[in-house]
């Protein structure tokens, strides 16, 4: 995925009114190789669940299939920035690369109670 298709989707979800702050990475996907995934902050905390879900649909009616936000959309409290206060895309892939390994243990350890 192109660095400026990153950039179109997170000014796309800059576009919601719920979106504070918003980065797109990409993260490994077994059928394409690679998908977009969003991280936003939302301005107001409320029905969070309700809110991505609304914010994904915003995404999914102005782009192309393939731009798509196939690997999901994250919201944090906060996202994480480098000294200069640029968003840190390497602390996100860190936080999937956590998530990946948790759900692989979680998997391997339900299979062998199985």
């Amino acid at each position: 995925m192109a660095v400026s298709s990153r950039r179109l989707e997170e000014n796309l979800l800059l576009a919601h009114e719920d979106v504070l702050e918003s980065a797109v990475i990409g993260v490994p996907d077994d059928n394409r190789g690679e998908v977009p995934k969003a991280f936003v902050v939302l301005k107001i905390v409320d029905n969070v669940e309700a809110k991505v879900e609304e914010i994904f649909q915003f995404i999914h009616d102005q782009v192309a299939p393939f731009k798509h936000l196939h690997g999901g959309i994250t919201p944090l409290t906060s996202l994480p920035k480098t000294t200069s206060g640029k968003v840190s895309k390497a602390q996100l892939k860190k936080l999937v690369d956590e998530q990946l390994h948790r759900d692989h243990h979680e998997e391997e350890c339900s299979e062998t109670i199985l």
